[in-house]
């Protein structure tokens, strides 16, 4: 009996006994990179914005790098774990073409974000003597590091341009289609 609850499961889609553990265990990963990086967002955003006279930059590309990851989480993973739980989404050509680009914008936005991560760090470990500072202090956030973060995120959008325009949907708008067996 036991051996016919498991085929008939397994004929009746794609998703059979086996296949629900790589599910859940993908749910389990969205979920917790989604809380996660809320959480480290606002934690060290509110460090940030209660230590106005001095703004720390790896805390600012912590949030930034944060941010990216958890717009990944939301733009794209979160479809994707809707989609494989079975529910049906086809977006219009307009919002298909809207999606691929955010998606590209944010991938992109995601791994230069990493890089300015690991060139903060070479800069900071470079360093031989501590940087010169005026008497007074630094009145707010480094306007280079400001200026890096505007440069990042819009010359990524820039680049994702084509994805908007040329994105196409395919005969069902899926990504993926599954045979039936």
């Amino acid at each position: 009996m036991e051996v016919n609850a498991t085929a008939n499961t397994a004929a009746k889609g794609a998703w059979s006994l086996l296949s629900s553990t790589p599910l859940v265990c993908y749910v389990i990963l969205v979920l917790v990179g989604i809380l996660g990086n809320g959480m480290v967002i606002c934690v060290v955003g509110e460090n940030i914005l209660r230590q106005q006279k001095v703004y720390r930059s790896s805390d600012m590309i912590l949030v930034n790098m944060a941010f990216s990851n958890l717009m990944v989480s939301v733009a794209r993973n979160l479809l994707l774990v809707l989609t494989d739980l079975g529910i049906k989404m086809s977006p219009s050509m307009n919002w298909c073409q809207i999606l691929m680009g955010i998606w590209v914008w944010l991938r992109c936005a995601n791994v230069w974000s990493t890089f300015f991560v690991s060139t903060f760090h070479f800069q900071t470990l470079r360093r031989v003597a501590p940087p010169m500072a005026s008497l007074n202090g630094s009145r707010g956030p480094p306007r280079s590091l400001l200026m890096g973060f505007v440069l990042l995120w819009s010359l990524n959008l820039i680049y994702s341009i084509p994805a908007f325009v040329f994105s196409t949907k395919g005969g069902k708008n899926a990504t993926e289609v599954r045979r039936k067996t």
